[in-house]
């Protein structure tokens, strides 16, 4: 059986990207505002993807997202989807902007062992590359995901966030979302300004546009009035 077809990638990556963008930030007193760019695109042989997968992650637009964070609390506010995370709820809001409606989830409960528990190893290089303002240093993730492994290419530096605050946050995502090797992020000396997950032939990447502190809008960090709540 080939290796792709037991293997969920559009989910799987997609849940990677949210963990990875909602894991590297700093709560502060002000909040902090981090604009990002993100894509996707299939690379080599993708024989063994369905049609609508290939159309979804290799062509398309790159989207623009802006990530919010408070003192216990983030959101990540993109175009057809919001995520919400309430560290002092412990709960996680996904909010579909498209239908106007939105799910709650409990954040740190826990999964059963799975493939998102799997055993990772990260490197750090001495390669470097401008990411926009910042010079980055190379580090590589691998994660071993039971004969499909995912490689996520981390460029981080040093851009004035205090990355030791954001340990609860990244141990409740990490135990909801039953993704340990996350924890690996922990190791890093600086915020990954550029990243890069690949898994199979679809490739999805994601970097820092700007990053700033000021005030969220009012009912950022809450679900909109007029969203209607799904179970």
């Amino acid at each position: 059986m080939n290796t792709l077809s037991r293997v969920r990638v559009p989910g799987r990556i997609a849940a990677v990207v949210v963990g990875l963008t909602l894991a590297h930030v700093s709560f502060a007193a002000a909040d902090l505002r981090i604009v990002t760019t993100e894509g996707s695109s299939v690379e080599g042989d993708a024989s063994a993807l369905p049609d609508a997968m290939r159309k979804a992650f290799g062509q398309n637009d790159p989207k623009q997202v802006t990530l919010w964070i408070g003192d216990d609390r983030s959101a990540r506010v993109g175009e057809d989807v919001t995520m919400i995370v309430r560290l002092d709820r412990k709960e996680m809001y996904t909010l579909d902007n498209g239908d106007r409606t939105y799910r709650v989830s409990p954040l740190g409960a826990g999964r059963s062992p799975g493939p998102g528990q799997a055993p990772w190893r990260i490197v750090k290089s001495a390669e470097t590359r401008q990411v926009g303002e910042w010079t980055a240093v190379r580090h590589d993730l691998t994660i071993d995901m039971g004969g499909a492994p995912m490689d996520v290419t981390l460029w981080v530096s040093d851009v004035g966030v205090d990355t030791k605050t954001m340990r609860p946050f990244i141990e409740a995502f990490a135990s909801s979302q039953g993704m340990d090797w996350m924890k690996a992020y922990n190791e890093l000396d600086g915020y990954p300004v550029r990243q890069e997950v690949r898994m199979g032939p679809v490739m999805s990447w994601q970097e820092v546009v700007s990053i700033t502190q000021e005030p969220a809008p009012p009912g950022t960090y809450d679900a909109p009035a007029g969203y209607r709540k799904r179970h």
